[in-house]
């Protein structure tokens, strides 16, 4: 946890595959804003060109509509030079959230990355979103991106996919990471004796490194609920949710996630190894082979009450292997933007829970309360 949290830069969201994605998703709506832009030979077009070409999955699980005959061809350099000519000026806050929301739903952890990943790495294109990088930090909209957790405004979000129904009710924090932490053992366990040792063989099993079993809660914007809504990996279209208010504990003692050292830190105060168990995700995920751990959370709960991940620690962290100690690294992976894990028992404020519904343009709003929210005083 980095004890004066500097502010988020340009560098910061280059560094990274998820802050060069963001950058990529900005220039994309930003072009699309753009007076002169067109999708026949525009940034849009060729980006979605190059992209596929780069695609991992290319011919199989990624295909171009209309067929190859049907596309103009594009190189890297003229999706640059396309990029380049598109004008720039202060973001609205909107277009922000809306390029956080794709690139949280790109994050594919049992894949390699796909061809926006690969396309947003080049040298030539980071050099081209550079400009859109320093946009992004210096508005006012992405300000609040470092801040540590808000204690006192933070909403549990619960998404389904059928009509909105009551949180489930959960067990004691400390049995859940316990078990989870046995479960853990026991997976590397078998992993070692029955997975290939191949760690690029064609495997998939449990690649995420959040805390199991406990509550989560994000911030709350202004008259749009709770960002837990809208920042989410790998996200299965769900149209309902519903949201309660957290019960916040008094003066929390909550780890802040801010940048890939505070999470090397956390996994270096209490490590679990879990080389067997993860490294065919996380080595198709980042490229390395070796060793790897996570944070045991169970110990960490007698340290912490939360540990909180800002939205500029997820955008410096996620999905790139951190060195964590000599051979050994660590990838944050399932970890939605802004998400505070409670590893202490907590729970939502009775009276606060409402309905919420998604259209068809993605936008989310309040349906009809499940419980009076009035007498609360409290609204998302």
């Amino acid at each position: 946890m980095s004890p004066t949290r500097p502010a988020l830069t340009a560098a910061d969201l280059l560094s990274g595959p998820r802050g060069r994605r963001l950058c990529l998703e900005f220039a994309g709506l930003t072009a699309a804003l753009d007076a002169v832009e067109s999708w026949e030979g525009g940034f849009a077009h060729a980006r979605s060109y190059v992209a596929c070409e780069l695609d991992p999955g290319r011919g199989q699980s990624v295909v171009l509509v209309g067929g190859d005959a049907a596309q103009p061809k594009f190189t890297s350099a003229e999706v640059v030079a396309l990029l380049d000519a598109v004008s720039l000026s202060t973001p609205p806050g909107n277009v922000l959230l809306q390029a956080l929301v794709e690139t949280a739903s790109t994050a594919r952890y049992w894949r390699e990355p796909d061809g926006g990943y690969k396309l947003a790495a080049t040298p030539e294109m980071r050099r081209a979103l550079i400009r859109f990088a320093q946009a992004i930090v210096e508005s006012p909209h992405a300000s609040r991106w470092t801040d540590p957790v808000v204690v006192d405004g933070q909403w549990i979000v619960t998404l389904t996919e059928e009509p909105p129904r009551p949180r489930p009710e959960s067990g004691p924090a400390a049995e859940a990471l316990e078990q989870a932490r046995l479960n853990l053992i026991l997976e590397e366990f078998t992993a070692a004796r029955d997975r290939p040792a191949d760690p690029t063989a064609n495997w998939s099993e449990t690649w995420w490194s959040r805390p199991e079993g406990v509550t989560g809660s994000t911030s709350a914007m202004p008259g749009q609920g709770p960002l837990g809504l809208r920042l989410v990996e790998d996200g299965m279209g769900e149209r309902a949710a519903t949201i309660e208010r957290l019960d916040a504990p008094t003066r929390p003692h909550v780890y802040e996630i801010d940048s890939p050292d505070a999470w090397a830190q956390l996994c270096r105060e209490q490590p679990i190894t879990v080389t067997c168990s993860k490294r065919h995700d996380w080595c198709r995920t980042t490229g390395r082979s070796g060793a790897w751990v996570m944070p045991d959370w169970s110990r960490l709960q007698r340290t912490y009450d939360g540990v909180h991940l800002s939205v500029g620690g997820y955008l410096r962290t996620a999905g790139q292997a951190i060195p964590v100690s000599e051979g050994f690294a660590a990838v944050l992976t399932g970890w939605d933007p802004d998400t505070t894990y409670w590893l202490r028992d907590v729970e939502p404020i009775p009276g606060t829970r409402q309905a919420w519904e998604r259209d068809r343009e993605g936008l989310w709003s309040a349906a009809a309360s499940m419980e009076s929210t009035a007498e609360s005083g409290h609204e998302a």
